[in-house]
């Protein structure tokens, strides 16, 4: 009964016990309880009872200096074939223009312009048009896998089209999929859970935000619709945030740390 809940009620579910509830939860209950207000006079009472929950912050995992190079030397070496052609031209896109891995699947011919060197793109999760870069490094990649190992007899309008399907493009889980495989052929990221095409998106935010490109232009390059998203990133730009730290050469330290 509403009459029944009690302050003490409310901070246990949110405070305590292993499903605690989250800044997500409090936000919907506060948003439903505020549309029925009106029925019962225990129901501002129990609003006011919700607590202030900070949203969690989210560390995104970034490529390594190490992992960006041995992807970027087997990128470059047309001898070193641990990659497919396709493999290499998907893992171009995801690590020079921070494309979704949806978008990758869902790029269609048309959407490279070669004359002028740019991709234009819808986006598959805002719905909104994207314009980027075609870059030597990405438009080689493209090129090489077209012209040597896309298959010429499916006529799809898609750059990947499905190898099980052909007219089809390939599936979202399925660039996943590649990319873990790619991390497996070069020995990179053994065991780790962190495999995916997100942290090629991650890493090239980051190291945008390193080098102090404004947020304004990494929004537009990774094509969010809201430049604030941006924020999420700033703890990984360990550049900057270096800048900031404070020395403790002044403060006595254990012997055991001092000798490492």
């Amino acid at each position: 009964m509403l009459n029944e809940v009690t302050d003490k009620l409310v901070l246990d579910f949110f405070m305590t016990g292993k499903r605690k509830g989250s800044k997500h939860t409090q936000s919907h209950l506060r948003l439903a309880l505020d549309k029925i207000r009106d029925l019962s006079p225990d129901i501002p009472r129990i609003i006011s009872l919700l607590p202030k929950m900070k949203p969690k912050k989210r560390n995104y995992n970034n490529l390594r200096d190490f992992e960006v190079e041995a992807i970027k030397d087997c990128l470059s070496n047309p001898l070193d074939n641990r990659m497919t052609l396709r493999e290499k031209a998907i893992v171009a896109l995801a690590l020079y223009t921070g494309m979704r891995g949806c978008d990758i699947a869902n790029l269609k011919s048309g959407d490279i312009d070669w004359e002028n060197e740019e991709i234009r793109l819808i986006q598959v999760k805002t719905g909104y048009p994207l314009v980027l870069p075609l870059s030597a490094n990405v438009g080689n990649a493209l090129l090489i896998y077209i012209l040597n190992e896309r298959n010429a007899e499916d006529r799809s309008e898609y750059v990947f089209p499905s190898k099980v399907q052909p007219g089809k493009r390939l599936s979202y889980k399925s660039i996943g999929t590649i990319i873990s495989g790619v991390f497996d052929k070069l020995g990179l990221r053994p065991g780790e859970s962190h495999r995916g095409i997100g942290v090629f998106r991650h890493n090239l935010a980051t190291r945008l935000l390193g080098a102090g490109t404004e947020s304004v232009i990494i929004s537009g390059i990774l094509g969010h619709t809201c430049p604030q998203a941006v924020e999420a990133y700033v703890d990984s730009d360990i550049t900057h945030l270096r800048e900031l730290g404070l020395s403790i050469e002044k403060y006595p330290l254990p012997k055991t740390y001092t000798d490492e």
